[in-house]
């Protein structure tokens, strides 16, 4: 990505230079690394929006996306955000086998991009299998242990400790993840109920005001609808979430 950031100047330098086959080449080299660039990065910006409901992101963003995808994936077929962004998008479809392939092949083309450890690990989850997913995430933060991004990798091992009935070890995590990252509205509703499935209502009751505060008038109807921009159908996941769904109504959330 640095080799490029410079690469319309190229380019333009190129153009206005006596032009010859090696140099329009050239050119269209620069171009097109730039094109990938920008058209892999548009594709994940508007994948994490819609993925974690942000900006009224629907389903004509995903299509957007798409075609996003398959434009960066025609120029660099190894572009490793191309891979990155393609398994958000098959993730939300619920293809999530899929998904662990676009995010294992980011890794062979960018081997110690720590994002992708991450998502490589919640896909193992996804497909009920918590513990390969989580020693995942665990290599994303010993690569990046300062990472921008470590709330997310704290969420993600919070919600599998949680799925897993291990609700203690749940809220080391969580309670770690809303403190990183806490402008999001599922590491804090976790952290709801866990703190209600383990007994501890006084937490339970902050946890849901500090919600209400940050994310006015949600429902658990609001809850299960934001979950459908990451659909599944593994036994795994859909138990986890209705004992997720339980534990938010018996800490007072409201049904509608």
């Amino acid at each position: 990505m640095k080799s490029r950031r410079n690469s319309i100047a190229r380019a333009r330098a190129i153009y206005d230079g006596r032009l010859d086959p090696r140099g329009t080449q050239r050119m269209r080299g620069h171009l097109e690394g730039h094109a990938a660039d920008s058209s892999a990065l548009l594709a994940t910006s508007t994948l994490c929006d819609y993925l974690n409901r942000w900006n009224g992101a629907g389903d004509a963003e995903v299509k957007k996306a798409e075609a996003a995808v398959a434009h960066v994936l025609s120029i660099q077929p190894d572009h490793h955000l191309g891979h990155y962004a393609k398994g958000f998008l098959h993730r939300t479809r619920g293809e999530h086998e899929q998904a662990l392939a676009e995010f294992t092949e980011t890794l062979r083309c960018s081997p110690k991009f720590a994002r992708a450890y991450a998502q490589r690990g919640a896909e193992l989850i996804y497909l009920g299998r918590p513990k390969e997913g989580i020693a995942e995430v665990q290599k994303a933060i010993s690569l990046r242990p300062k990472s921008p991004s470590l709330g997310m990798f704290q969420w993600i091992i919070g919600r599998a400790k949680f799925i897993q009935g291990e609700d203690k070890e749940a809220i080391d995590w969580l309670e770690k993840s809303v403190k990183a990252w806490p402008k999001l509205w599922y590491n804090r509703a976790y952290l709801v109920a866990a703190y209600t499935l383990v007994g501890k209502k006084a937490a339970a009751s902050r946890a849901l005001k500090a919600f209400d505060k940050r994310f006015s008038k949600w429902t658990l109807e609001r809850v299960v609808n934001e979950e459908k921009s990451n659909p599944n159908n593994n036994a795994f996941m859909v138990n986890g979430r209705e004992r997720f769904h339980k534990a938010l109504l018996d800490a007072g959330m409201p049904a509608r």
